[in-house]
């Protein structure tokens, strides 16, 4: 093949580089008018939810305007506080977003310190997230992990329960079996994706055991009543009313398309003549270049 190319006449393409820059810059320019990338940065959507249900009350006039993510930065405060039913062994609250988001992380922090003996507060034994665009159709999503943040707990009083929803783990020892669990991690997470998408999100609180030694302080307390106060709620995502998705793939093709040229470009450059070569003795590559 090499052979061929050096009997015939060798060409070249003094105007290529020129005309792969010019493309270049009119790609980027439609690039940076096409799409925003500022409206795929994580947002807190915390700060303007709505509790609209909850277990065995419905008056939630007294929660409206509520900044559920202002504790974040570590204040010592209970901006919720409620008692578990008798008979109830487990606490829901269903929040409305202000627009529909797709879900990236989710912290709860419960104040874990009583102001006078009457008070028992627990953080809860687990915490389930269900979600979903449809109120009527709320989906499993996790369960939130204990977040031992030792400083946090000191200085806010409380303990924080939260998830990552882009974050794994892998278990497998070997590099073949890495390889094939992360694989099939990546597959069940892209699958999952839309389960993620909401615009409603419930949490549901179990109910904590107490237990102590017969000589202990808290012995008193065994027979009252058990409560949960919450410090913030952080919902963090992708703010998915900021989208378009006609420009969002719009922008992800320009983007090939610039990446496509900035390597040509490169190969062009001088320092790979051989390619050049061959590029020049095939009609065929010239004209998808064209094109």
């Amino acid at each position: 093949m090499v052979t061929q190319l050096s009997r015939g006449p060798s060409k070249t393409l003094p105007t290529l580089k020129p005309m792969l820059s010019r493309k270049k810059s009119l790609v980027v320019a439609e690039v940076e008018g096409a799409f925003d990338e500022d409206c795929l940065k994580v947002q807190e959507f915390g700060t303007r939810m709505e509790l609209i249900e909850e277990t065995f009350d419905n008056n939630h006039s007294q929660h409206r305007g509520i900044d559920w993510a202002k504790n974040k930065k570590v204040y010592k405060e209970r901006i919720f506080n409620k008692f578990y039913g008798n008979d109830c062994h487990e606490h829901q609250m269903t929040f409305k977003l202000q627009e529909a988001a797709e879900l990236r992380e989710i912290q709860i922090g419960f104040t874990n310190y009583w102001e006078s003996n009457a008070e028992v507060y627990l953080e809860p034994r687990s915490v389930l997230v269900q979600a979903g665009m449809d109120l009527e159709n709320l989906v499993h999503v996790c369960n939130l992990d204990l977040v031992n943040d030792h400083a946090f707990n000191s200085n806010a009083c409380a303990q924080i329960f939260g998830k990552n929803l882009r974050q794994f783990s892998c278990s497998a020892k070997s590099e073949e079996e890495a390889t094939e669990e992360i694989q099939a991690l990546l597959a069940r997470k892209l699958d999952s994706v839309y389960n993620f998408q909401c615009q409603y999100i419930r949490f549901s609180f179990r109910k904590n055991v107490l237990a102590c030694l017969e000589n202990s302080p808290l012995i008193n307390r065994l027979n009252s009543r058990r409560a949960f106060a919450i410090n913030y709620i952080s919902v963090a995502g992708i703010n998915l009313g900021q989208l378009d998705s006609n420009k969002m793939t719009k922008f992800v093709l320009n983007q090939q398309k610039s990446s496509a040229l900035e390597i040509m470009s490169l190969i062009f450059g001088g320092r790979f003549g051989p390619v050049q070569q061959t590029v020049a003795n095939n009609e065929e590559t010239i004209q998808k270049i064209k094109e």
